[in-house]
């Protein structure tokens, strides 16, 4: 089950909203959230810490060109991508 999600006006833009799938992803930890976004990994990173999300399984970002798991709480790039 995978939750993948663009950052802006999609994450980002109503806190009401924000707090209820952020609520939503912490009561089903088998689902895995992902973001697709054409922001560069640190950026999305930052976004997603002021809106107050939680870490994404996968990163893919830089408009698709970077692929990034999280391993150890940080992200590690794919390197068979």
């Amino acid at each position: 089950d995978l939750l993948l999600a663009d950052i802006d006006n999609t994450l980002t833009g109503c806190r009401a909203g924000a707090g209820e799938l952020i609520a939503h992803l912490a009561g089903r930890p088998r689902r895995l959230f992902g973001i697709a976004t054409g922001r560069s990994l640190q950026e999305a990173r930052r976004i997603l810490g002021e809106w107050r999300y939680p870490d994404p399984a996968v990163w893919i970002t830089s408009v698709g060109t970077e692929i990034a798991w999280m391993r150890g709480g940080m992200p590690v790039s794919d390197a068979d991508y």
